[in-house]
């Protein structure tokens, strides 16, 4: 099944927003680049009153689980962002899926915008006993969506439980560099 990168992000965040204990499970999909810059504006301002309807329980925990899917780096970090800045407690897993590069300038810029719109989001009432998890396994990831993983995870302010384990990084080549620039980030521990 292909899925437009809008479609997932409204997905998600209604997942995210549902004040419940979800779990979701996405498998053998595709998530497609890309979206039209007027319609993410749209989408975001929908989203943002949304987030201010729904209060969060302490003990809700939302688990989202991508397995055996395509999803595209733009998508991929819009996800990670509504993930970080939830205010509850989430686990999100990504399995077995391939996480591919961007194509193109015109992606960076949709990604830019949704960012400074996501943000936003952690204006709502954060519960300081909530944790974020990110785990990905046996997954594929280019080296610059890897980097901006981490700096997302930094600059959120926020404590995440971010764990990599049998993942493919490409190019090989950038897997020292990348260990070196991680260990050399106070906020980040190994």
């Amino acid at each position: 099944m292909i899925i437009s990168a809008g479609a997932f992000r409204r997905l998600v965040s209604i997942v995210i927003q549902s004040g419940h204990a979800v779990g979701f499970l996405l498998s053998g999909c595709t998530i497609e680049h890309g979206e039209d810059v007027r319609q993410v504006g749209m989408e975001n301002q929908s989203t943002l009153q949304l987030v201010a309807q729904q209060p969060f329980s302490s003990d809700c925990t939302t688990h989202i689980k991508l397995d055996n899917t395509t999803i595209a780096a733009g998508a991929f970090r819009r996800l990670v962002s509504i993930v970080i800045q939830s205010g509850h407690s989430v686990n999100c897993e990504l399995s077995c899926c391939t996480i591919e590069p961007e194509e193109d300038v015109r992606q960076l810029q949709v990604g830019m915008e949704n960012q400074s719109a996501l943000q936003l989001v952690a204006l709502q009432p954060v519960s300081s006993d909530y944790t974020t998890r990110i785990t990905l396994d046996c997954t594929t990831i280019a080296a610059g969506v890897f980097r901006r993983l981490v700096s997302i995870v930094i600059q959120s302010g926020r404590s995440v439980n971010c764990e990599l384990s049998r993942c493919k990084i490409k190019p090989e080549e950038d897997v020292g560099q990348l260990q070196v620039e991680i260990e050399n980030r106070s906020a980040v521990k190994l």
